[in-house]
């Protein structure tokens, strides 16, 4: 069974994992302002707002494997759309669309992975693992494509239309997933407020409140990044190399990432969910304050290197900390509500990093981004003040005894 749901999460993330590396890159190339840039970007945030709906879905009325079909085959169709946008507003459409399927199966795929794994705390790293090779294997797909042919291929046009391949395949796939049926049961229809109303409590909210802030910071390093990185590469390189060599040079945070996946067992015995998630948000700050130093390839290609411990010990191990505390009929909407939870905080800070990019004086990338980093990184250090103090799952955990 362990197996089987690795292969699921492989296929579900390496559909996302073709759209969001590149996508600002792919924005700015098309002559993108900063804030209509942002404004797509966001869309992302607005699905997981939304993604609770899918949540009570699969909790009540529709088993969670044939939503998940029915969101591969229309993501493919909608993937085909978001290859010949050009202009803004169908950029926007399209992505939107995209974001509003892909959220779902993500959410989907995490809730039948813990409900079918015997043991979910210790099994659920392996499984995540394998969805993070999944997001790193469509950009090697394109180096490949982008090294035959010396740099002069389509590289977003060659992604997007792995991404439909990959939807497809994804759609298959479910057909060989064990039935994850609707539990009819009496609670209250309203699942994402039940679930609120459960899982109450200092620790809870403070974990929410760190998830919200957490995302709200991270479009800094998501659009930031990969338009930093190629800017410098293009000056290093030149625009064939930094073309060729920004796809799998970006998969480095991916490496780093199933590092820390694999450890994941040795993180929470070691450490335990607090101390965990600690880490993720101290590293966190490190990676921002290093960005906010400006423009050298190797202090960027090093802050890829350390999201590892933040996508492992805060992301990861905030999904265990939230599946250990919703019991019964509430596991996928508890998980539907975090992706709610961070879906405001990253419609917000896309907003919030496209004003910031609007109100910096020009000077080029290398000028206009690490003071943008810098506000980033004095905001994750008091997410980390915060979660320190507040957050103390094992409380809860008495609690619930």
């Amino acid at each position: 069974m362990l197996a089987r749901l690795s292969v699921l999460m492989f296929l579900q993330y390496s559909v996302p994992g073709v759209v969001l590396p590149l996508y600002s890159m792919r924005l700015d190339a098309l002559g993108f302002s900063p804030w209509q840039i942002a404004l797509c970007s966001a869309t992302h945030g607005v699905a997981s707002i939304l993604a609770p709906l899918m949540g009570q879905l699969a909790d009540r009325w529709l088993a969670a494997q044939k939503c998940l079909a029915v969101c591969g085959v229309l993501a493919a169709l909608d993937l085909a759309w978001l290859l010949v946008a050009r202009d803004f507003w169908s950029m926007l459409l399209a992505t939107q669309l995209f974001w509003l399927l892909a959220v779902p199966m993500m959410m989907l795929g995490t809730a039948i992975t813990f409900t079918h794994l015997e043991h979910p705390e210790a099994q659920f790293g392996f499984a995540r693992l394998w969805g993070t090779i999944g997001w790193m294997a469509t950009p090697w797909i394109l180096f490949g494509v982008e090294a035959a042919t010396g740099g002069k291929g389509a590289a977003g046009d060659t992604l997007i239309m792995a991404g439909m391949a990959m939807s497809l395949v994804l759609t298959a796939y479910t057909f060989t997933l064990p039935d994850t049926p609707p539990r009819h049961t009496s609670v209250s229809w309203l699942a994402p407020a039940e679930a609120v109303r459960r899982l109450a409590g200092v620790s809870f909210f403070t974990f929410a409140a760190c998830m919200a802030g957490f995302c709200l910071i991270q479009p800094f390093a998501i659009q930031g990044t990969p338009l930093l990185l190629n800017d410098l590469l293009e000056d290093e390189w030149g625009a064939r190399g930094a073309r060729v060599w920004l796809p799998p040079l970006l998969t480095i945070a991916q490496v780093s990432e199933i590092t820390c996946l694999a450890l994941l067992p040795a993180f929470l015995n070691r450490l335990g969910q607090r101390g965990s998630m600690l880490l993720g948000l101290a590293t966190w700050c490190l990676i921002l304050g290093m960005l906010s130093m400006g423009g050298k390839v190797w202090l960027l290609l090093l802050s890829l290197g350390l999201n590892g411990p933040v996508i492992t010990g805060f992301l990861v191990v905030g999904q265990v900390y939230l599946n250990s505390r919703a019991h019964g009929d509430l596991k996928a909407s508890a998980q539907s509500l975090m992706f709610s939870i961070q879906g405001t905080g990253l419609v917000c800070g896309h907003l919030l990093f496209g004003a910031l990019r609007a109100e910096t004086p020009p000077g080029g990338l290398d000028g206009e981004l690490p003071g943008v980093f810098a506000i980033g990184a004095g905001l994750a250090f008091a997410l980390l003040a915060i979660l320190w103090a507040g957050f103390r799952p094992d409380l809860d955990a008495l609690e619930d005894d």
